[in-house]
């Protein structure tokens, strides 16, 4: 940002640890506790469904470290990246158990906010142009970070052209997914209070909209393709 005081800081971390609580705790400790953080994205593995966890562990611990933090979005994944200490490389760990946790500190001059859809209040925001959801009430162009789940896919196209052309939101993000059909890919939103007003969209559309001083670049990744070293198969 040209005029703001400081750069915005940013920083990720990932755990591998069998237990969800545990690989909470994992993340957020190995994370510089001396900035005020006030936004916290997270891709969690739908392995760890299969221990029966509860989602909320993750609210409850970020609220309990960083009690600056705004705003909380995140999604299950069948393959989560990141880091796995500070300073080192991001890793792929597909059908593993892993959590990642970016944290960003953002100026004073950008303002943060969130929102959270049903499958049905999105048909019904494409349908009705008077629907609003960015709650700053701008006109100009703002960056719109998108989780959605597999229930909401079909709609997201027309979704986003109308978030654009109504409200001026630049959509990027990701689809939600899992490892097996045997769960259901999620995902989350928490603003405010965070650990207490949090909510989970299981078959809904959760953003983030960033308006003010601020620009963001994104880049395509798409999928199947190759990742890590390559190996030559000699035999089968």
């Amino acid at each position: 940002s040209d005029y703001s005081s400081a750069e915005p800081t940013w920083t990720c971390l990932m755990s591998t640890n069998q237990d969800l609580d545990a690989a909470v705790a994992e993340a957020i400790e190995g994370i510089d506790g001396s900035h005020e953080y006030n936004l916290a994205i997270f891709y969690v593995s739908s392995i760890y469904e299969a221990s029966s966890f509860k989602y909320d562990t993750i609210f409850k611990q970020l609220k309990e470290k960083f009690p600056s933090i705004k705003v909380v979005l995140g999604s299950t994944t069948g393959a989560v990246i990141g880091p796995t200490s500070p300073f080192a490389e991001p890793v792929e760990l597909e059908a593993r158990a892993g959590f990642s946790l970016t944290l960003g500190k953002l100026d004073d001059d950008v303002d943060i906010a969130s929102f959270a859809l049903t499958k049905e209040q999105m048909i019904e925001y494409i349908k009705d142009d008077r629907v609003r959801v960015r709650t700053d009430h701008g006109a100009e162009q703002a960056p719109v970070m998108l989780f959605t789940t597999e229930q909401c896919k079909v709609y997201l196209s027309d979704f986003m052209n109308q978030l654009e052309s109504r409200e001026g939101g630049e959509a990027f993000g990701a689809i939600a997914s899992s490892v097996t059909s045997l769960h259901q890919p999620k995902v989350f939103v928490a603003s405010g209070n965070v650990g207490e007003a949090w909510e989970k969209f299981t078959a809904g559309t959760v953003g983030l909209v960033l308006s003010g001083n601020i620009e963001v670049k994104t880049l395509s990744a798409r999928s199947c393709l190759p990742v890590g070293p390559v190996y030559e198969v000699r035999e089968r």
